[in-house]
């Protein structure tokens, strides 16, 4: 799922139970008893409603929390069962928000620091140097 500042809550709900099936009942997941990987890329992208909010984070959070969200055409829980959620963002600014410590306390966060121009040199030619002491001339 690509995020945007336009995304919403119906459409990020839409996208991912367009590649879900029922189950049983008001249980829904991936086909044939697999398991699924959701991708969701600048996920801080989502503008910020009135009340400080983002509805598609949100719904996302209650998914994580709860295990379900509503249906909104029937008004009743969906339970949705064996999809696991990676995202990725960009640092604050520049339209990306900052998200809620409630949404982010649900992920095992990973921050990368782009390294300097010496640091990628280096690291290249480390591994550069020994791949090409293995060959003999």
């Amino acid at each position: 799922i690509n995020m945007s500042a336009m995304t919403s809550s119906g459409k990020t709900q839409e996208i991912i139970e367009s590649k879900i099936d029922k189950r049983i009942k008001n249980k829904y997941g991936p086909s044939g008893n697999k398991r699924m990987l959701c991708f969701v890329d600048d996920l801080n992208m989502p503008r910020k409603d009135t009340f400080g909010s983002q509805p598609p984070l949100e719904l996302l959070r209650q998914w994580i929390d709860y295990g379900c969200w509503y249906d909104r055409a029937k008004q009743s829980l969906r339970y949705v069962l064996d999809i696991h959620l990676v995202t990725a963002m960009g640092p604050p600014g520049g339209g990306r928000a900052v998200i809620s410590e409630r949404f982010q306390s649900a992920f095992n966060n990973i921050c990368f620091a782009t390294p300097s121009e010496a640091q990628v040199k280096r690291i290249f030619l480390t591994l550069a140097s020994h791949k090409l002491s293995e060959i003999h001339l």
